[in-house]
């Protein structure tokens, strides 16, 4: 069983932040021993490399040569076991950046010195921050939306945007051969990018400006949107690790008993892809590329705040970067649920439901 802990400058900062997005954040983060959390960023470290040996989803996606290792990898754990002895099932991986600025900050005001595989919290703040905002000067650097209207993580948005400004793709405007961003009452030429759009929700006129601004070969890319393509959780099926839950195609007639699975989209990402109860005619119904992935027991480890609530259930999902040909964990987010359907309860969730992170204790 985790505990749970709050320090008043950690409810500040949760507080402070105006995004609606955030209502989902936890007044509390939650404590882990450290030789656990420690081996639980090695053993997501071990599932990007090996993602990295295994056959791209999508191999023909256009990736420039600069790019050969994606500049960061999410990877997320049910967490399963007893409570003496948790352990962990794979439920979804991908090369896209998560929500970095908030994990980071939560950290930083969470009342207790935070590290990570030896690394304190400076140090890994220092190593994204470099990465994120990179070499080219700040007023030239943008973080690309798809809209800002509807984003789930638009607390992490609004930490972001106090170092470079946060444009959706409807805000760019292309003009003698370049692009640029409103700032200040103007227009300012675009050199960076950090891309947090991924091309399938795009619609066709988003997609051919996307295409357009790929094409542009003065503009640096932060987490090139090919890359999502490539390394996916479409990337999980029949991925040989002992750790990922078995897989099987989403074909009829389908296996026996389907409440033993879940279906997974590939079409889609933030939860709206999964399935929890699928149903012959989901089958049916699913898109090019969908499986089912065996349903994963949940563990209630998390004891909330209130000693009357009940154990909850978390996945928890590290965050890495690659620096080199090597993955570094930075941080991580936890999330809580009653009964361990995630992306079912953030939808609407309860009291103690929500996003934290967890800390080594």
């Amino acid at each position: 069983m985790f505990s749970t802990f709050s320090a008043s400058s950690y409810l500040d900062f949760v507080h402070q932040l105006k995004h609606p997005s955030s209502s989902i954040l936890l007044p509390y983060v939650v404590q882990i021993p450290q030789p656990l959390l420690d081996s639980w960023a090695r053993l997501s470290i071990d599932v990007a490399m090996s993602l990295m040996h295994q056959p791209y989803w999508q191999p023909s996606s256009c990736v420039p040569a600069e790019h050969s290792f994606p500049d960061f990898m999410s990877i997320d754990w049910a967490i399963t076991g007893s409570g003496d002895d948790p352990k962990l099932q794979l439920i979804e991986a991908q090369a896209y950046p998560s929500v970095f600025h908030y994990c980071l900050e939560a950290e930083r005001h969470c009342g207790q010195a935070t590290v990570l595989q030896n690394r304190p919290l400076e140090e890994r703040a220092t190593i994204f921050r470099r990465l994120f905002l990179g070499d080219v000067a700040e007023k030239t650097s943008i973080l690309l939306v798809q809209s800002h209207q509807g984003q789930t993580t638009g607390f992490d948005m609004e930490l972001a945007g106090r170092d470079v400004p946060v444009i959706s793709l409807d805000q760019l405007r292309y003009t003698n051969k370049r692009w640029y961003y409103p700032a200040d009452g103007r227009f300012l030429p675009v050199e960076r990018v950090y891309n947090r759009v991924i091309f399938i929700n795009l619609d066709a006129r988003q997609r051919q400006c996307m295409q357009s601004l790929l094409a542009d070969s003065s503009i640096q890319w932060l987490n090139h949107p090919s890359w999502f393509e490539r390394i996916s959780k479409a990337s999980l099926q029949q991925f040989p690790h002992p750790n990922n839950p078995p897989t099987r195609p989403c074909t009829l007639p389908g296996p026996a008993d389907l409440t033993q699975w879940v279906l997974k989209t590939v079409d889609s990402f933030s939860g709206r892809g999964i399935i929890l109860h699928p149903s012959v005619q989901d089958l049916k119904l699913a898109s090019a590329g969908s499986f089912l992935q065996r349903r994963v027991q949940y563990t209630p480890c998390i004891q909330p705040p209130s000693p009357a609530a009940q154990l909850h259930c978390a996945e928890i999902r590290f965050l890495l970067l690659c620096t080199g040909q090597a993955f570094l964990p930075i941080t991580n987010l936890l999330r809580v649920s009653k009964q361990g359907m995630i992306s079912q309860s953030m939808k609407a969730p309860t009291e103690h439901e929500g996003a934290s992170i967890a800390i080594g204790v």
